[in-house]
């Protein structure tokens, strides 16, 4: 079963903030996405699957 992370973006690079399953819903993504964003509010948040593919941004 393959992952994807929810990321924030600082001054080293991209961090983990949160690991799903590739299989979770879009709606479930976008609440973890959100999440992270007010977590971090400076920063940019990102989706990316294991190989660092995009697949959505905030």
């Amino acid at each position: 079963m393959a992952n994807i992370y929810v990321q924030f973006q600082d001054l080293s690079g991209w961090r983990n903030s949160v690991t799903m399953p590739d299989s979770s819903s879009p709606q479930r993504i976008l609440i973890e996405m959100q999440s992270v964003q007010k977590m971090h509010p400076d920063h940019r948040v990102r989706c990316a699957d294991e190989n660092g593919r995009m697949i959505d941004k905030l």
